[in-house]
């Protein structure tokens, strides 16, 4: 065959026909199926299970057979950044000196998510780790706070870790913790994997191959070998994937692209609730300690009343939305009335759904439309999608949050 279509042959079974021809399509199929325990747990994106691992990585005495270096690159990248002026951040030199021996490495002491503590080194390290969810109020100032006294003769090094390294909302905590990404986690289990190659346990080598493999394709961003084989694939067989995925699913292409937006330009705005089918749902940090908004009913699990959501109207349209959420009418009444006094953009007429206590929009933008759908193009819609969320946040996101607060008797997003 050719490659050029006959009577018999459409032009979307030619590409497909040659779509299944393609080696690289066999290799990319035996990299997917690659074992990975943490894919099988279903644990990849548990920060309970992320701070098992690192508990387990950060003791000297685990039996992972590594010793103190992984504790010991650990300590020194909170300390080697030239940018950070953290005033509990001791210098690497320092960090280098310490024997890291008498070292107690425990969970959930004092409630907080990992705690290091070398007496004889005279330092304390406190780990809060963030997957998909936010602080709580107050959190990390407590920590701090119950740290400082409990441990007043030791060092003591507050850490923020999250998928992006993003520093914690709050100004005061956001000058005492040194902000860590799970990139440099990453690269830091490649450092000892390389370094202890000739000594390492091979179980623990795969175990910890799996866990970099999970970080990097869970987690992050940053495109894996996978990643990469994939594009090359889709770039010679655009028309045949394209094909594929309409008839598949559209809505996972979206969701992921959804998410990844977020996680770039709002995820210190902005953490996930409960999702569905056609729902991806997101509340807003600076409104998750107005208690007024935590009363709903017959929603989601958490209680929330106002949540931004992403929503398939149709096969093809999608738009975001402030969503009130069944509750107290009079909660309800001072949510709609902001949306109508600040005349959000909101092109769906919900004032019926308001009044019967039922679930209304007071601000909605639209995502895709039918245009975007017919035919799909899952570049160009990443690219939407993408483009749409930046301006969100740059336009409308403070202003609608800023309103809202302002009427619970807050005060405006980033005032000190």
């Amino acid at each position: 065959m050719n490659g050029t279509p006959t009577s018999r042959q459409s032009k979307e079974e030619v590409a497909l026909r040659a779509l299944d021809a393609d080696l690289r399509l066999e290799t990319l199929r035996e990299m997917l199926a690659e074992f990975n325990l943490f894919d099988v747990l279903g644990v990849e994106r548990s920060e309970l299970g992320h701070s098992r691992v690192l508990k387990w990585l950060l003791d000297p005495h685990g039996s992972h057979g590594l010793g103190s270096s992984f504790l010991r690159g650990f300590l020194l990248c909170i300390s080697s950044d030239e940018d950070r002026t953290i005033p509990y951040r001791v210098s690497p030199d320092v960090v280098a000196g310490w024997n890291l021996v008498d070292v107690d490495t425990v969970r959930e002491r004092h409630q907080i998510d990992i705690l290091v503590v070398g007496e004889s080194d005279g330092f304390v390290c406190l780990i809060e780790n963030k997957i998909d969810s936010g602080e709580h109020t107050d959190q990390l100032s407590r920590y701090l706070k119950i740290v400082e006294q409990r441990y007043s003769t030791l060092e003591v090094l507050p850490v923020f870790l999250t998928p992006t390294g993003a520093k914690p909302s709050k100004k005061c905590d956001a000058e005492r913790y040194v902000s860590l990404g799970y990139s440099e986690i990453a690269d830091l289990l490649r450092d000892v994997l390389e370094t202890q190659a000739a000594t390492v346990n091979s179980n623990v080598a795969v175990f910890l191959e799996q866990y970099e493999q999970t970080l990097r394709r869970r987690i992050l961003d940053t495109p894996s070998e996978i990643d990469i084989l994939a594009l090359q694939v889709y770039s010679n067989h655009r028309d045949a994937i394209n094909h594929i995925i309409a008839a598949k699913s559209l809505m996972n292409v979206t969701n992921w692209a959804i998410d990844s937006a977020i996680d770039r330009h709002g995820s210190e705005d902005l953490s996930k609730d409960d999702h569905d089918s056609r729902h991806r749902r997101f509340y807003s940090k600076a409104l998750d300690g107005i208690q007024e908004l935590r009363k709903g009913v017959r929603w989601t699990t958490s209680g929330r009343m106002a949540l931004f959501e992403f929503m398939y109207r149709d096969e093809n349209h999608m738009t975001l939305t402030l969503m009130i959420g069944p509750g107290p009418q009079g909660t309800r009444e001072r949510l709609w009335d902001i949306g109508k006094r600040k005349n959000f953009e909101n092109s769906w007429n919900h004032e019926a759904q308001f009044k019967r206590g039922s679930h209304c929009a007071i601000y909605t933008r639209t995502i895709l439309n039918e245009q975007d759908f017919s035919p799909f193009d899952p570049g160009e819609a990443l690219r939407k999608i993408e483009k749409s969320v930046s301006e969100f946040f740059e336009r409308d996101y403070d202003t609608i949050v800023n309103a809202i607060r302002e009427e619970f008797g807050q005060d405006r997003q980033g005032s000190e």
